[in-house]
């Protein structure tokens, strides 16, 4: 049997609520959360958790589980090539596998971000959980992306040593995650239905055209319908659509010159958004609003 994410039995005799479970896990007991800067914690269609329950694990648990593995790359074209450890997220459901129901995963990161992974892309292109960079942990200094978005505590993205290259853009946003805090197993239909269902049955197809710009391009950041999706920019999904609707102009300069009005925001300009896929997104937003979906 893998070994789990936990620690033996002996050790959680002490804790005031424990969660008992079945399933690869039974027997056993997993402690809650121990309140650590390096907890990772896996929640959702996991196999033996109760719904509504969660596993904690620190690095130490994550780092002893069989799979981890070393890797001499760069993470990012801005930082250099060192040494990096790894957990590919295949090997981690060794040893607490979602459930058959679960066909996607959500990685999500204490900023809001969030990035959704069909489960066909985790067994093809093989993401990894960062454990060590170049033999560090966060407390022992990881660099910055662009020099301002931490990595820490954990980060995820793939690698061509352990899966093809990506040649293709997601359907839903972009792959990797930093300031990585939860993974969450789902169904991708049940996950994504605010956006196709009801009032968005019926979409022009102008809007069907912008709703997949918003889950490619907006929604790791941005709420979508349903408060589906990211959460870095801290704005209601009613606010995009009204000022997408009441100032075209405006918002779609924004969007692609995003510095240019807010030189601190964390948000890049997409100056590679085409007229089209802006006055696809402009009337997906103006059509939810006019449907009154929230």
């Amino acid at each position: 049997m893998p070994m789990p994410l936990i620690r033996p039995l002996r050790s959680f005799l002490a804790a005031s609520a424990v969660l008992a479970v079945t399933g690869p896990l039974s027997a056993a007991l997993i402690q809650p959360g121990r309140g650590g800067s390096d907890e990772l914690t896996l929640s959702g269609l996991f196999t033996g958790l109760a719904t509504g329950s969660c596993v904690h694990a620190t690095r130490a648990d994550l780092e002893a589980l069989p799979g981890v593995v070393s890797l001499h790359e760069r993470l990012k074209p801005e930082l250099p090539e060192v040494d990096l450890r790894v957990l590919p997220l295949l090997e981690l459901f060794k040893s607490l596998p979602p459930t058959a129901a679960a066909d996607g995963i959500v990685l999500i990161g204490a900023d809001g971000w969030e990035s959704f992974l069909p489960m066909a892309f985790v067994k093809t292109y093989h993401p990894y959980l960062l454990l060590r960079y170049d033999g560090k942990v966060p407390a022992q200094g990881w660099p910055k992306i662009y020099g301002i978005k931490p990595l820490a505590p954990y980060f995820s993205d793939i690698s061509p040593s352990l899966g093809p290259k990506l040649e293709t853009p997601l359907e839903y946003g972009y792959n990797d995650a930093n300031q990585l805090v939860e993974i969450r197993a789902v169904v991708t239909a049940a996950r994504y239905a605010p956006f196709y269902g009801g009032k968005l049955a019926g979409l022009s197809v102008a809007a069907v055209a912008g709703r997949k710009t918003f889950l490619r391009e907006c929604s790791n950041c941005h709420l979508g319908p349903g408060e589906v999706g990211g959460n870095v920019a801290h704005r209601s999904f009613q606010l995009l659509c009204a000022q997408a609707t009441l100032s075209k102009d405006y918002f779609t300069h924004f969007v692609r010159n995003s510095t240019l009005y807010l030189p601190d925001t964390v948000m890049a300009p997409y100056d590679q958004m085409s007229p089209t896929e802006l006055d696809g997104l402009v009337a997906f937003l103006r059509e939810c609003r006019e449907a009154g979906v929230n």
